[in-house]
């Protein structure tokens, strides 16, 4: 099972979700506005076409949040879930059997909490993407720009927003992942893993020197004592890895399999 490709799916998902309520937005947002506009129909400024917007797309994160968070609760929930099947299935055959202090721990990390804050507060919320839209709508009615220009900049949002959260939320996925199998792993005595993951043409050298290869704990917790382009700063290796947007995970080993594929190796 590639978990990259897994989070990627569920990123995905997730990016297809807002783009289709970004386009309700933009539905609301045209069906509502009429602009003031001069006789050779150039916009005019309206303070109260500027709060029309900000109502407009503050009722839209209103209605939308609680799907938001539905949403990103039932992605972590199966990212958990898909973590725990590896193990049960794919280690080496054994019958393993994860004791139920893995969910605690996993939920005591916050996690539900944190998507909350992330996606319907920063993504639905956006205020850095609402404020630069609301920046663009002034400069066109101060500058007398048309209804069709005004309709372009409306048309932006869901990029914006795409544009703007996709690595963010990647790396919350991807950092959820790796903690959900950290916690396997301690619980099922494993202290060893393969840093797994494809090689791609924006592959790091710290990732590339690295993949496909066996580690101790001890060794790639020495990691965290490294500089390398793209570090997450103040984030433990074994949660970040090879940093921003790292499409890398940890397959944690017995430390039979570890010693075999070493010996394979030399």
């Amino acid at each position: 099972m590639d978990r990259g490709q897994y989070i990627e799916g569920k990123l995905s998902q997730l990016e297809s979700r807002l783009n289709n309520s970004s386009q309700e937005l933009i539905r609301a947002l045209l069906l509502n506005f009429n602009p003031p506009t001069d006789d050779n129909g150039h916009l005019k400024f309206s303070l109260a076409y500027i709060a029309l917007f900000n109502r407009i797309w503050d009722r839209w994160v209103r209605g939308d949040r609680k799907a938001a968070l539905d949403v990103v609760s039932s992605d972590l929930s199966d990212i958990h879930q898909s973590v725990l099947e590896y193990y049960s299935d794919e280690l080496d055959g054994d019958d393993i059997e994860v004791s139920p202090k893995v969910a605690r721990i996993i939920d005591s990390l916050g996690f539900s909490s944190f998507a909350s804050g992330t996606f319907a507060g920063i993504i639905l919320l956006a205020a850095d993407v609402k404020n630069r839209i609301q920046q663009k709508i002034i400069y066109a009615m101060t500058s007398g720009q048309s209804f069709g220009y005004l309709g372009s900049i409306i048309s932006e949002i869901p990029t914006e927003l795409s544009k703007y959260h996709k690595g963010y939320l990647f790396d919350l996925y991807s950092q959820v992942e790796r903690i959900a199998a950290q916690t396997y792993a301690i619980d099922l005595n494993l202290t060893h893993a393969v840093y797994a993951g494809d090689v791609i043409e924006t592959t790091r050298e710290f990732c590339e020197d690295r993949v496909h290869k066996a580690f101790s704990l001890q060794e790639i917790q020495s990691w965290n004592d490294l500089d390398w382009r793209g570090k997450i700063p103040g984030v433990d290796v074994l949660v970040a890895l090879g940093g921003y947007n790292c499409r890398h995970y940890l397959n944690w080993i017995s430390e039979g399999t570890y010693n075999q594929i070493k010996e394979d190796n030399d």
